[in-house]
């Protein structure tokens, strides 16, 4: 059985002031965040992502990046979001 998405009601641009917040946790702790059942917990994860990926650190964005998504192939078949 597929499991549902299930959404929290918070709005996008609260998630996004959220993880302007928070843009600076481990890589770890987004993992954490991706693996969440709550629809707007992984889209702040992924909004996080998506700030670090602005910043200078090149070895940084290429952990990042090569690192999670590989390893959260089971979170991709919950569906559309």
């Amino acid at each position: 059985m597929e499991k549902a998405t299930v959404f929290l009601g918070v709005t996008v641009p609260n998630i996004r002031a959220i993880a302007k917040q928070h843009k600076d946790i481990s890589l770890a702790e987004i993992q954490a965040l991706i693996q969440s059942e709550w629809h707007e917990v992984r889209l702040c994860a992924l909004i996080i992502m998506v700030e670090k990926s602005k910043q200078k650190d090149e070895a940084l964005r290429k952990r990042a990046f090569r690192s999670l998504p590989l390893s959260n192939q089971a979170y991709q078949q919950l569906g559309p979001c």
